[in-house]
């Protein structure tokens, strides 16, 4: 067999790094796209943020900045390295430490272990304390649980650290934000908010609380009140006032997500003035210019590689501009699609949703369905009634009596049923397929009902019915 070298032509299709960075600002969220406006703000000296009225000012405003470079043999090529690092440096100087308060309102992170660790690092702590922190953290799920052990936090270490002093670590942690974070499964986590968040029982019945939820829960999620009012010698009214605490308890330290203490920043902004409606996107971010005065300055460069320095750097900050005007005008565009596809939402809520693909918005925009998914995604809108993601207003179709309706049509009709149900007589999911039928002329099968009203987290009729003291006499 000969080797031989033979020409092959081949076509494939290729991304250039203008195009990987177009995509990328388009997919952004807006805390994500922050953060990447400071990054390239620090990295590149002829960008620079303002407060303006629109991010196209900026834009057009940058248009004819010339690429000429001065010759001039009084400045350096370390002067000009010292320029481009200038806007980095004098724009983060924070006071001293004595007076700096840092404030939880202007904090945004993107999950859980971010903000413990923000708060651990906020703490004053010896090296070892933080080292035995950072594994604790570690080892906390999605839901706020602790889901390893302190003798396997003491290995991981290498055993040169005590238990109590593990122990006290872990403690400190369930004292962070949110409260009871760390606990080792549900009934650790409600006995620790019965002793650190009721004030509102005796001592007496606080000891009861706390048997109950130690070795009762099954007797309490299958209310069999008689049988605890016997067990724990109590009257019904007594036994009423402590479960009435109980359930009122959360069931996971982060079932309310409250790691982004900034909140959500909604992307769009969808606003009524009259009889019109007004869509506008959020600028919530500084607005992103070129800063002349180093521009100006970087011209007088005599030295080759500054001007190399210049034109790549000018090139980079205008492309960047270019991005974000991208970004504004084809969210603009499918936020627009969206909400007129969507346009009974606004006057009568989820129950009115109609089944809506990413298909069908590409078809209305012009746009690839990719590059609508890219836009959409964690992107949220504020509107009358709140603000919700963009991906909300994207529902599946079911058929229902020959006829095609949204999902969310379905939850939102189950989801007000049950608000306005009697608390003493829920009704069962069949009671509820009836009431759909009679109502809203829906045929909905008593399993469909079951499936989307698990889907929103609400439980069966047995565990919604509340406490009648009737039955624990």
């Amino acid at each position: 067999m000969k080797l031989k070298i033979q020409p092959k032509l081949k076509q494939y299709h290729g991304l250039t790094p203008d195009l990987q960075q177009i995509i990328k600002i388009l997919q952004l969220s807006s805390n994500e796209l922050q953060q990447e406006i400071i990054k390239k703000i620090m990295d590149n000296p002829l960008l620079e943020i303002e407060e303006t009225t629109s991010i196209f000012e900026a834009f057009e405003s940058n248009d004819n900045t010339s690429l000429e470079v001065v010759d001039n043999d009084d400045n350096t090529i370390d002067e000009m390295m010292v320029l481009a690092n200038l806007y980095a440096n004098h724009q983060h100087d924070l006071p001293d430490n004595d007076t700096y308060q840092p404030d939880v309102s202007d904090v945004t992170l993107d999950n859980l272990h971010e903000y413990l660790i923000w708060q651990l690092n906020l703490t004053k702590l010896t090296e070892l304390e933080h080292h035995i922190g950072l594994y604790i953290i570690d080892a906390i799920n999605d839901d706020g649980f602790f889901t390893s052990n302190i003798k396997e936090i003491q290995k991981n270490i290498g055993g040169k650290v005590s238990l109590d002093k593990i122990n006290q670590i872990l403690h400190l942690i369930q004292n962070f934000d949110p409260s009871g974070v760390g606990a080792k499964n549900i009934v650790d986590f409600l006995l620790f908010q019965l002793a650190n968040e009721c004030t509102d029982l005796s001592e007496e019945h606080h000891a009861i609380a706390s048997k109950i939820i130690s070795s009762d829960l099954a007797n309490l999620a299958k209310h069999d009140y008689k049988k605890l009012c016997k067990k724990y010698k109590i009257s019904p009214d007594n036994l009423q006032q402590i479960l009435r605490v109980i359930i009122n308890l959360k069931t996971s330290p982060n079932c309310q997500q409250i790691y982004q203490p900034s909140g959500l920043i909604p992307d769009v902004i969808l606003e009524k003035y009259g009889d019109s409606w007004t869509l506008e996107i959020n600028h919530y971010y500084y607005n992103v210019k070129l800063n002349k005065d180093n521009i100006t300055a970087l011209q007088k460069q005599h030295n080759e590689k500054a001007k190399t320095f210049l034109k790549e750097k000018l090139k980079s900050a205008n492309w960047f501009i270019h991005c974000l005007v991208q970004r504004d005008h084809s969210l603009m565009l499918v936020a627009k699609a969206i909400m007129d596809a969507q346009n009974q939402f606004l006057a009568h809520g989820a129950c009115e949703l109609k089944p809506l693909t990413l298909k069908q918005i590409a078809k209305t925009t012009g746009l690839h369905e990719s590059t609508v998914s890219r836009i959409v995604n964690n992107k949220s809108i504020q509107t009358p009634r709140g603000v919700f993601p963009l991906k909300y207003f994207f529902t599946n179709q079911v058929q229902v009596n020959d006829k095609k309706i949204s999902s969310k049509k379905i939850c939102a009709l189950i989801k007000n049923l049950i608000s306005k149900e009697n608390p003493q007589h829920p009704f069962s999911d069949q009671q509820i397929a009836n009431q759909l039928n009679k109502a809203h002329n829906l045929s909905v099968a008593r399993r469909t009902i079951s499936k989307y009203r698990d889907k929103q987290g609400i439980l069966p009729s047995r565990f919604r019915r509340k406490l009648q003291m009737k039955e624990v006499t």
